[in-house]
């Protein structure tokens, strides 16, 4: 009798939790249903922004890095760096500067990603302004944060 019960009880179980694994198949799935169901987490926007940017959908990947960078707390570094970086894959270093600038002007201690501001102004052009950002970030640089490999910025 207990085993028939305990069998009984692993069948419910298993249909209860059929539906729900298939937010689970993959990254994009699984990141689809939890921005569905917390549309205020910053991280699954970033991770499903990741997801798409794997799949070669830019124009998703970009529409939810934004939305990470979007919600009102102070701004995540990992989706402003992984959204700025995108951004400049695709030529649009003013979008990234855009991307870059309010993290940076509440994090004026951030180096890396002064720098990365840097570089996305003079990608865009603006080569006095980065000379200022540069300088700002020379105030804060960390020699054990920085990648001395040539040819990487």
């Amino acid at each position: 009798v207990k085993a028939c019960a305990a069998g009984g009880v692993i069948a419910v179980l298993a249909m209860l939790s059929f539906p729900l694994s298939m937010d689970y198949r993959d990254e994009e799935t699984l990141w689809s249903a939890t921005v569905k169901k917390n549309p205020q987490a910053w991280f699954a926007h970033s991770n499903l922004a990741e997801a798409l940017q794997k799949k070669a959908d830019y124009n998703g990947a970009v529409l939810h890095f934004q939305a990470a960078m979007s919600i009102p707390k102070p701004p995540p570094r990992e989706p402003v760096k992984n959204g700025a970086m995108l951004l400049s894959e695709l030529g649009r270093f003013d979008d990234a500067v855009k991307a870059l600038k309010p993290y940076v002007a509440t994090h004026p201690s951030d180096s890396i990603l002064m720098v990365m501001l840097g570089d996305m102004l003079l990608r865009a052009g603006r080569g006095e302004d980065a000379k200022v950002v540069y300088a700002g970030a020379l105030e804060w640089i960390n020699v054990d944060e920085v990648d001395a490999t040539p040819g990487v910025s």
